[in-house]
């Protein structure tokens, strides 16, 4: 009984969404705000954002995934699962710790 009570916590904690860091938080808001207007030139603007910030190392590999996922089932127009998804990803994001260098 307690592996699966150990099971159904690691499970939880490891499904969980990245932390964003707070240099980013608001393109996840402007990724949701795209996906919940639909509007597939916004949603191309934002990836091109992110993918600079990839490149230039200001967005890491474990935040760039989730987005990535997000943007991909906006362009497939699976509009309601893309915005699930930012949803989940925007509401993990609070009361989550962060670095302390990185203030809001």
């Amino acid at each position: 009984m307690s592996a699966l009570i150990l099971a159904y916590f690691a499970y939880g904690w490891w499904s969980q969404p990245p932390v964003v860091s707070y240099d980013n938080l608001r393109y996840v808001e402007l990724l949701m705000t795209a996906v919940s207007s639909r509007n597939s030139a916004q949603v191309t603007k934002v990836e091109s954002v992110i993918a600079e910030r990839h490149r230039t190392g200001a967005l890491s590999d474990i935040e760039l995934d989730p987005l990535q996922e997000i943007i991909a089932k906006a362009r497939a127009e699976d509009w309601e699962q893309a915005h699930r998804q930012c949803f989940a990803l925007a509401e993990a994001q609070q009361g989550r710790r962060r670095p302390r260098d990185e203030r809001p």
